[in-house]
């Protein structure tokens, strides 16, 4: 889903097919992971338009070391602004 995601914030028909299929996901009772997450503003897009999980390499970095792969994170801790509250898991 990476054409979705690259620079949504830029995009209004890009952010409108994806919170369509976002809200979609959602009337099912599906939980929503937004992949491919590279940037604090795609991360704020996605947050905006409802989906309830990223991953991506704003998160973390691919690792092969288990001790280093982050279970659940804080966007708080991310972005420094309280406001901001998302809590992601990767």
């Amino acid at each position: 889903m990476d054409f979705f995601l690259t620079d949504i914030q830029k995009d209004v028909k890009k952010k409108i097919m994806t919170k369509s299929i976002t809200n979609l996901a959602i009337g099912l009772g599906i939980k929503v992971i937004a992949e491919d997450v590279e940037t604090k503003e795609e991360l704020l897009t996605c947050k905006s338009i409802g989906c309830h999980y990223v991953q991506g390499y704003f998160i973390q970095n691919p690792t092969l070391n288990a001790k280093e792969i982050k279970t659940s994170i804080c966007i708080l801790t991310m972005l420094k602004n309280k406001k901001q509250h998302l809590h992601i898991k990767v």
